[in-house]
């Protein structure tokens, strides 16, 4: 008897998710379910950072550095996080679809379950 190879669990997001679409990230705070639209990140630098089942589309995170960064069922859709460097990142069962992603960098980090789509 074969084993079947497990099967991939990408992001599972609610289907239902609050609009956030003018919002501030702040240093050590947690987003939880949100659907953030439009919003210009680029240049910022920020710590410990959680983001658990959100949708971010039309985001900015260009020349932006996070660290301790963690981003958990998740989907981002067509974001600029060009030159974009996370450190300490955990990313896991993600989506980063039609994303710019030139000179995106991942140190001291973990990626699970992410699938990159038309990037």
């Amino acid at each position: 008897m074969k084993n079947k190879p497990a099967k991939i669990q990408y992001s599972n997001i609610p289907k239902e998710l609050t609009a956030s679409p003018n919002l501030a990230l702040r240093d050590e705070s947690d987003y939880e379910q949100l659907h953030i639209i439009g919003t210009d990140f680029s240049g910022k630098t920020l710590y410990h950072q959680k983001f658990y089942e959100c949708r971010l589309e039309n985001i900015n995170f260009s020349q932006s550095k996070i660290s301790d960064v963690r981003f958990t069922n998740l989907i981002f859709e067509n974001c600029d996080l060009s030159n974009l460097k996370l450190e300490k990142a955990l990313i896991e069962s993600a989506e980063f679809v039609k994303c710019r992603m030139t000179g995106f960098k991942i140190t001291e980090g973990n990626l699970r379950n992410v699938l990159f789509k038309n990037c």
